[in-house]
């Protein structure tokens, strides 16, 4: 998780901490993390957040993972060892020292959430969320073509894949990285894609704003006004159709993007349809922290007025 103490656009010394779960997309909304001559020509006057921690970053795309992500830092939750590198890109034992940082004491100073929700398919083994990218470098790349099989048939369906491509990519362990274990069979018999329905994304997002009681923010996956992204729409129209009722805030960069150009908000030049250009983080943070701050403000000045109306119904009662 990033951690960043965010300065207000008008005072620096007035900051709120926020924790941000999510990719890249939500990460270079507040920092950039490319030492690239593109990034520091376009800096400018910009002033960069203070960085509290980004010792064990890892990358979610959903509501569920970030809510497993969130929990596994709070509690410690247990993972078998064959499965982390699917879930934080590595086993935890080689990860202890960088998540001594998380201390239950640092994330409970953290007064304000940002996820990314950027797509509706979930992985999914046994209740368990990886990171498909993760899977694809962590377990297929190493286990060779057997796994490479049986995952092409994971990520084509959208239910059940067929026990004989199971059974036969069982039958060819150990392959190359991969051993023949029961925690490898366990994994093989029950990972498969999930596309959430509306109802299972809004349940989603209801267990992420009750996981904490601080602010949330939601960052969708940006479209583009010249070339819709047409995937996409489902996905932006539930979040925004839920913010109402679960009084969650948006940030949404597709505006930004189509006020600056693709060409200079998007990687290559305008070619990318998922990652920022370098330059175009400073843009995005000189936007974002002052939403931030706005949202932050009225949420606080929301629940004084929550708390002010139910003293004021306890003592007439």
């Amino acid at each position: 998780m990033l951690i960043v103490d965010v300065q207000h656009p008008d005072d620096l010394n007035r900051k709120i901490r926020v924790g941000v779960l999510g990719s890249c997309r939500a990460r270079d909304l507040l920092v950039n993390m490319y030492k690239s001559e593109e990034a520091t020509q376009a800096m400018g006057n910009s002033v960069p957040c203070e960085i509290v921690t980004y010792n064990f970053g890892i990358f979610t795309h959903t509501p569920r993972q970030a809510i497993q992500y969130y929990n596994f830092l709070k509690n410690r939750t247990d993972f078998m060892e064959e499965i982390q590198p699917l879930i934080f890109w590595k086993k935890l034992e080689d990860a202890q020292g960088q998540l001594k940082r998380y201390t239950a004491e640092l994330l409970d100073s953290i007064e304000l959430l940002v996820v990314e929700a950027s797509t509706l398919n979930n992985f999914t083994c046994d209740g368990m969320e990886v990171n498909a990218s993760y899977v694809e470098q962590q377990f297929i790349k190493v286990g060779g073509k057997p796994l490479l099989n049986w995952w092409r048939a994971v990520t084509t369906e959208d239910g059940e894949i067929s026990q004989d491509i199971v059974n036969e990519t069982i039958s060819a362990l150990p392959s190359k990285g991969i051993p023949d274990n029961e925690n490898v069979r366990f994994i093989l018999n029950n990972l498969r894609k999930r596309v959430e329905t509306k109802e299972e994304f809004y349940d989603a997002l209801t267990d992420l704003t009750k996981m904490t009681d601080k602010p949330l923010v939601v960052v969708p996956h940006f479209d583009l006004a010249d070339a819709p992204i047409e995937k996409r729409h489902p996905l932006r129209s539930y979040i925004k159709e839920f913010s109402s009722d679960l009084g969650y805030g948006i940030f949404d960069s597709t505006d930004l993007i189509g006020q600056h150009g693709r060409e200079v908000a998007l990687a290559g030049e305008g070619s990318s349809i998922c990652h920022y250009s370098h330059s175009f983080h400073h843009v995005l943070l000189n936007n974002f922290r002052p939403f931030l701050h706005d949202f932050y403000e009225q949420q606080r000045s929301s629940d004084s007025v929550s708390h002010s109306q139910d003293a004021q119904l306890k003592k007439a009662s």
